[in-house]
């Protein structure tokens, strides 16, 4: 999944080509936060799996900082486009609810190697 999850951000991030043409400076910075931080956990997403294929423990801290940046980021650009009247913001919404999820378990896996060792 980590994987699928990375070909989705990276398409976002590289391909999508989302552009904010609105007259709100916030809308369309927006816009460029959400395609920058796309690529950023795309890249992040990338290397945790392959960290995680090669049975590297501590990717768990990694991982959590990677699904906090997807699911804060996710959340904020998500109230931002309703706001606007952007309904996208609905399934950007969406997508930091699962990234939410994703962090609550990275963060479980994190404080299982703290305490491990």
């Amino acid at each position: 999944m980590t994987f699928i999850s990375a070909a989705l951000f990276l398409y976002i991030g590289f391909v999508a080509g989302l552009e904010g043409i609105s007259n709100s400076a916030l809308y369309n910075g927006s816009v460029t936060a959400f395609t920058w931080g796309a690529r950023f956990v795309g890249v992040g997403l990338v290397v945790i799996g392959a960290l995680s294929a090669a049975r590297i423990a501590a990717v768990a801290y990694l991982d959590v900082l990677v699904s906090f940046v997807a699911a804060a980021g996710c959340l904020a650009v998500g109230l931002i486009w309703l706001l606007y009247g952007d309904m996208q913001g609905l399934l950007v919404l969406l997508f930091g609810a699962l990234n939410g999820s994703a962090l609550s378990a990275a963060w479980t896996r994190a404080q299982w190697l703290r305490r491990t060792g």
